[in-house]
């Protein structure tokens, strides 16, 4: 299927499939798939990894198992307020 791009932030994503009306559709009767590649991955290292994560972010990564991961992670900033 061919899609229609954008470009944020230097990243190519896909704004439309050609097929809007039957997305909508789908949005409130049925399952869509987000294409959210261009927000971007962390990689973090050490003993302490999740320790840390869990402390500056508002995800629960201490409750995750090997494997998984997280919908959406919101960092602390240093005024303790949601970025």
């Amino acid at each position: 299927m061919r899609a229609d791009h954008s470009c944020l932030q230097g990243t190519s994503i896909p704004v439309s499939f050609g097929n809007d009306e039957a997305a909508g559709a789908a949005l409130e009767n049925g399952v869509v798939i987000v294409d959210r590649t261009h927000w971007g991955r962390l990689r973090v290292s050490g003993d302490d990894r999740l320790k840390f994560l869990h402390g500056q972010s508002t995800a629960d990564f201490l409750a995750l198992q090997p494997g998984t991961g997280c919908r959406t992670v919101s960092f602390m900033q240093s005024e303790t307020s949601l970025s």
